[in-house]
C-alpha cells in the first residue's frame, strides 16, 4: 500500500506559506499574459516583475529568497517594494491571500533588458 504519513510531516504553517506564494504566482501570471497579448513580452522569462505591496505582503515576500521568487514566477527579475503606486499600462491590482490574511498589491510587468542564457534560457 501507501506510505504511512508521519505526524511530523503535517505542517500547516508551511502549507499556508506555499498557498500564499501560489496566489501571488497566479496574479503575476495574469499580468504576464496580458503583456504577452499586447506584444510587450514573448514569455514570462522575458519579463521583469515589480510587486508593489503593503507591509503584510511585502514582509511575507521578503522572507522568500529572490532566486526562489524568480524561479516560482518564471521571470528574469523580480523586485518587491512596499510603496503602493498607481497601476501602469501592463499592471494589475490584485488581492492575494497570504497566511496573515488578504493583502492588496499592484503587479507591474515590463520587458527585461537582460539577455537569455543560451544554455538554460533564463
Amino acid at each position: 500500500g501507501w506510505i504511512a504519513v508521519q505526524p511530523g510531516w503535517h505542517q500547516p504553517e508551511l502549507a499556508a506559506q506555499w498557498e500564499g506564494l501560489r496566489d501571488v504566482r497566479r496574479a503575476v501570471f495574469k499580468v504576464v499574459h496580458e503583456a504577452r497579448l499586447a506584444g510587450l513580452v514573448g514569455d514570462a522569462a522575458d519579463s521583469d516583475v515589480v510587486i508593489i505591496a503593503p507591509p503584510p505582503l511585502a514582509d511575507f515576500l521578503a522572507g522568500v529568497q529572490n532566486a526562489i521568487l524568480r524561479e516560482l514566477l518564471l521571470c528574469a527579475q523580480v523586485s518587491v517594494v512596499s510603496e503602493l503606486g498607481t497601476p501602469g499600462q501592463h499592471s494589475l491590482q490584485a488581492d492575494v491571500t497570504i497566511p496573515s490574511g488578504t493583502a492588496p498589491c499592484i503587479i507591474h510587468v515590463s520587458k527585461t533588458a537582460q539577455g537569455k542564457c543560451p544554455r538554460c534560457w533564463q
